[in-house]
């Protein structure tokens, strides 16, 4: 049950294809349309363009 003092996490459903987990990008980017992921200790920005791409940048 959620309540209003949890943060909302994206949902990972399961591929039945690729066994592999699957998030919409727009639970993972939010309304802002990009987040910054930090990966081995670099920082990573991924947005989404106004044509609806990712890119992804360090």
């Amino acid at each position: 049950m959620n309540t209003s003092s949890e943060t909302a996490r994206p949902v990972m459903v399961r591929s039945h294809a690729g066994h592999q987990e699957r998030i919409a990008s727009q639970e993972l980017l939010g309304g802002l349309g990009r987040i910054v992921i930090e990966h081995a200790g670099q920082e990573y920005f991924l947005r989404q363009t106004k044509a609806g791409k990712l890119i992804l940048t360090k």
